[in-house]
């Protein structure tokens, strides 16, 4: 009895160490279960996100869904092939010009050509577009996109905001950057006095409000606005 009991015990630690000797199966990224540090350790993710700061932010919304001053690009790898995006991406202006259907079509409607990137290769292309899935995947199962101050440290100082905001603290709702990137931020009201402006920096703004960092990338083009805020901005 006890040479069987002995037996089945050896057996058994046997058995568990060549469960516990072989190979584990690596997790896959799957965005359902993705906390911060897998998405950090996603490194075609973490350089797709800041190509895409630094180039296309300005006119694409950040969350892939929503229109910014020009339309959303969640899902457009399965709108349009590789090599035609490569294309476009790095000269719509000659993609045009040769009669390229998709890009007149594009051209003539209300949004007009993009701005060209022929200075990107194939390989960051690649990775906006892996980062551009992801974040709108990530946006449709309704993970927000990460607030992080977004604005440029050399413009923090090149801000002022009415007294309404400053002293009254009113909502934020009207926004605009000249061309030499100075920035204004202002209450409801369409007109202010001389006296109603005070200076102030980007990172107090962002602080006061952190919803400011969604046009964190507006070109002197067009100015910022909304009704409330809690509403989305909206351009012109």
């Amino acid at each position: 009895m006890k040479k069987n009991i002995v037996t089945t015990f050896v057996i058994t630690l046997l058995l568990l160490s060549i469960v516990f000797a072989l190979p584990k199966e690596k997790t896959k990224y799957t965005l359902q279960v993705a906390s911060n540090i897998e998405i950090q350790q996603d490194t075609m993710f973490t350089y797709g996100k800041a190509l895409f700061k630094e180039n296309c932010r300005a006119c694409h919304s950040q969350d892939m869904i929503r229109t910014s001053t020009a339309p959303p690009l969640g899902g457009v790898t399965k709108k349009r092939n590789k090599e035609w995006l490569y294309k476009f991406t790095k000269n719509s202006l000659k993609m045009y010009k040769e009669g390229d259907s998709l890009a007149v079509a594009i051209g003539d409607e209300y949004w007009g050509l993009m701005t060209s990137f022929p200075m990107l290769a194939d390989k960051d292309l690649d990775k906006i577009y892996y980062y551009v899935e992801k974040r709108y995947e990530m946006s449709l199962q309704g993970i927000p996109v990460p607030i992080e101050f977004e604005f440029k440290a050399a413009e923090n100082n090149n801000a002022k905001a009415c007294t309404h905001i400053l002293i009254d603290k009113e909502d934020i709702l009207n926004v605009s950057v000249s061309k030499t990137r100075h920035w204004t931020f202002s209450c409801k009201r369409t007109s202010h006095s001389k006296s109603n402006w005070k200076k102030t920096t980007l990172k107090a703004m962002f602080d006061y409000d952190k919803s400011v960092n969604e046009i964190a990338a507006l070109v002197h083009d067009f100015s910022a606005f909304r009704s409330s805020k809690t509403s989305y901005w909206d351009f012109k």
